[in-house]
């Protein structure tokens, strides 16, 4: 095991679109990791990212798994690839550090933790907002005396159409927006109030394509707090939150992408309304959950609650697939479809 003073050896497995823009920089930017090498089954793809980045290039996955220099697999395949490929990572002895969602399955998604943690290895779903000092900071003021008792909780992810779609279209890889943004909406509701809550109803819209394109959940806690999710492709991008409770509500916007230099807010209004914006420090998202990575290498609390976050949302995700199960089971979904919608 490496001390505290040096760099962790991190792989990208997977050279998507996502990789490209923002994994892979944000490696270089990291003070906690250094960046090993890659593979893709796109030779030279891969040919040109070590040239550009003066890393490694490995033909297949095994020689990869098999390299000493290599702490840590960022897997950035497609959803539907995760269960098969992270087992291999796990097996392997390195660390799993893979892009949202986990996988495409809940079940799948359990096991995965549950292998994780018989291997003693980290375990990260890379959900990274929740790492940036503007969520960070919203966690602070909701869960502060000053709140008071969360009330409810609204959250959107919409993005635009993507040309082309990559394997977000593709259903055997683990399409859809549901895994995709909606992973997002849920995720942040999890972390907000650190309870897997119960469904109340759940839809997603296929609009006659191979995948859901979006979907809502209307979600109750056993407190009596409430939750509105809605997220969904093809719409203009929007991704924003607000927290209502008992003294003070919080409202945020670009809460799950921004760029580097992009310097947010947020906005705190009393019990009255009265209004005070809070300016947050502009950083890079992916840095950051790399600074917690790596603090869960050498910290097995640190490591304890990533498998807790990775586990509450795979639970989530099981409910919210099971309410949209229900539904269209139901021979009053027409009715229920309005109640959602209004």
């Amino acid at each position: 095991m490496k001390t505290n003073s040096e760099k962790l050896g991190i792989a990208v497995w997977g050279l998507g679109r996502h990789a490209l823009k923002n994994v892979l920089p944000a490696i270089i930017k990291s003070s906690h990791l250094k960046l090993r090498g890659v593979h893709t089954r796109q030779t030279q793809k891969a040919i040109d990212v070590a040239n550009q980045y003066d890393c490694e290039v490995w033909s297949n996955a095994d020689d990869m798994l098999q390299d000493t220099a290599v702490d840590i697999i960022y897997l950035a395949t497609a959803t539907g690839l995760h269960f098969e490929q992270g087992k291999q990572v796990l097996c392997a002895g390195k660390h799993l550090v893979c892009e949202k969602s986990l996988t495409h399955e809940p079940e799948q998604s359990l096991a995965l933790i549950d292998l994780a943690e018989q291997k003693q290895r980290i375990l990260c779903e890379a959900f990274m907002y929740q790492y940036h000092p503007q969520f960070q900071q919203l966690k602070r003021l909701v869960k502060h005396a000053n709140f008071g008792k969360v009330s409810s909780i609204a959250c959107y992810f919409g993005i635009p159409e993507s040309v082309p779609p990559g394997f977000r279209a593709e259903q055997g890889l683990g399409g859809g927006a549901l895994l995709d943004v909606g992973g997002y909406t849920l995720s942040a509701v999890l972390q907000l109030l650190d309870e897997v809550p119960q469904l109340m109803l759940a839809e997603v819209d296929y609009q006659s394509q191979a995948v859901d394109i979006t979907g809502v959940a209307s979600l109750r806690f056993g407190t009596g707090q409430h939750a509105y999710v809605n997220w969904g492709y093809n719409r203009a991008y929007q991704a924003q939150i607000q927290v209502w409770g008992q003294q003070q509500s919080i409202f945020a916007d670009k809460i799950f992408s921004k760029p580097d230099n992009f310097s947010p807010r947020i906005m705190v209004r009393n019990q009255f309304g009265d209004a005070q914006t809070i300016e947050v420090e502009a950083a890079n998202s992916f840095v950051c959950m790399f600074a917690t990575i790596y603090e869960a290498y050498f910290n097995l609390p640190q490591r304890l609650y990533l498998y807790h976050e990775a586990r509450q949302q795979a639970e989530l995700m099981r409910a919210v697939m099971a309410g949209v199960s229900e539904l269209n089971n139901n021979s009053e979904s027409n009715l229920i479809k309005q109640v959602l919608h209004g």
